[in-house]
């Protein structure tokens, strides 16, 4: 009798035990569940302040204003336009060859500015440009790039030589 009431303890504590772990378990997985929950809240916060922004209506045309560079005559845009990326290409390094206005190839709704900038830099270079030229406002969008690695020689420190071709674009109106 005195086994058997051994092997019910020894039973139920390994129970107690499995159920402890199995708990643990749960903890850590609802803990891992409530961090993803929070990121994604806060994902979603930053989306709907930007939805908000892109919703800002020009009561005119129901065209955001957030997306137009306003300014006083198309040739002006065009200058500020080019200055700004040529200005954004040679604080990352890039040695620019050329660079001029174009005009957007395909139809839109709107006036677009055309630009076209090439060059040459390390790859690590041209990925930070185009990853600051991303976030400026209102925003720039790259229609035709041409990356490839280059036969000059970039100093070995600076990366892999490569040389560009990109063609971006923007609304712009004129300021009233």
């Amino acid at each position: 009798m005195k086994v058997k009431s051994y092997v019910v303890v020894v039973f139920c504590m390994l129970l107690i035990c499995a159920f402890f772990v199995a708990w643990m378990k749960l903890q850590e997985g609802r803990d891992v569940l409530i961090f993803q929950q929070t990121a994604l809240e806060a994902e979603i916060a930053e989306l709907n302040s930007r939805l908000k922004i892109l919703r800002m209506d020009d009561e005119e045309n129901g065209f955001p204003k957030s997306l137009v560079l306003r300014v006083s005559q198309q040739s002006q845009g065009d200058l500020q336009f080019q200055k700004l990326v040529v200005d954004l290409a040679e604080t990352h390094g890039l040695v620019v060859a050329t660079f001029g206005a174009t005009r957007l190839k395909t139809p839109v709704s709107r006036p677009t500015l055309g630009f076209e900038i090439e060059g040459q830099g390390s790859l690590d270079d041209i990925s930070n440009f185009l990853f600051d030229l991303e976030r400026i406002q209102p925003p720039i969008a790259p229609y035709r790039m041409n990356i490839r690695r280059s036969n000059t020689r970039v100093s070995a420190e600076n990366g892999v030589p490569i040389s560009f071709q990109i063609a971006l674009w923007m609304f712009w109106e004129e300021e009233r």
